[in-house]
């Protein structure tokens, strides 16, 4: 939405986040044992109930959602969008008047926007859900926070398979992320699934060296490289012609949108394995005769 507005006022509702403690004294009423049959149990999950605490978050977006879609019609000069506790206007123009109308509405719900959080996309530079807009709004980047946690949580030689996947998740799929490190980091996901599949191993055990040497590679070639490579111009110009480039090979395609000889976006695709309609016919009605890697029948390489 960020790429398609070129203002945006950040508001957040003040005090809408709920804490469920789970205490000793009733921590068996939000916990369920999933190995019955064991004298002692060892395993057991949360249990999110569907009210209470627990069930806040979802409460709390389906009113924000009703309130907007139900007090403001659609206009095509501006749109509100909520995400949890932020709420976001959207709009070709900056002066316009619906924040007033939108924080009045939010208060008569007791539901009040704090406005030490009030953010202004074009002003300065502002972070919102998890993506750092730069410039005066004129950039996106991947916050420093994130880039610099990568780099403290190094793959070490008793790396778990767990592990692996949490400095690769580390990578947002943000615009801003290089097209090849998010296809290789895609490519690493998928190597660590399918040892762990293959050996048969619980995630917390330790993985071979040879694919903690490849994800220890691809994770040096992502802080050797320099910040510039993490900004792309943040607003498309739907005035002006977009260059759409697109290729693919046997095993891979891939994509890039231009204006003004700038690259907006870049992205790469892994290609969708082939799969005999016989095994599609057996999975599509659960009796799946043969072992497949979920992995392998991926519709895409997400990007």
């Amino acid at each position: 939405k960020a790429r398609c507005y070129e203002y945006g006022i950040i508001n957040d509702v003040m005090d809408a986040y709920m804490r469920l403690w789970l205490l000793p004294s009733n921590r068996k009423y939000f916990t369920v044992n999933i190995t019955p049959f064991e004298a002692t149990p060892t395993w057991c999950e949360f249990w999110c109930l569907p009210y209470g605490p627990s069930h806040c978050p979802r409460v709390l977006e389906l009113c924000l959602q009703w309130l907007v879609q139900h007090n403001f019609r659609p206009n095509p000069m501006f749109e509100i969008q909520s995400y949890m506790d932020d709420l976001v206007i959207f709009s070709h123009k900056g002066d316009i008047d619906v924040e007033l109308q939108l924080r009045e509405l939010c208060g008569s719900y007791d539901l009040n926007l704090k406005p030490t959080k009030r953010q202004v996309l074009t002003e300065g530079d502002v972070k919102m859900l998890g993506v750092m807009l730069i410039d005066n709004g004129r950039y996106i980047t991947i916050p420093t926070e994130k880039l610099d946690k990568l780099k403290l949580k190094m793959v070490d030689e008793r790396s778990t398979y767990a592990r692996l996947l949490g400095v690769l998740g580390l990578l947002d799929e943000s615009p801003a992320a290089p097209a090849w490190a998010l296809a290789i980091k895609h490519a690493c996901q998928s190597l660590v699934a399918k040892e762990r599949a293959k050996k048969g191993l619980p995630w917390s055990a330790e993985c071979s060296s040879d694919l903690r040497d490849i994800v220890n590679a691809w994770q040096t070639m992502i802080t050797s490289m320099p910040a510039s490579d993490f900004v792309v111009p943040r607003l498309y110009d739907y005035g002006k012609p977009l260059d759409v480039y697109t290729d693919a090979s046997k095993r891979a395609g891939g994509f890039i949108f231009k204006q003004n000889e700038t690259i907006l976006l870049q992205r790469v695709h892994r290609r969708i394995p082939y799969i005999e309609p016989l095994q599609w016919f057996t999975r599509l009605n659960w009796q799946v005769t043969e072992t497949f890697d979920n992995v392998d029948v991926e519709a895409t390489f997400r990007a």
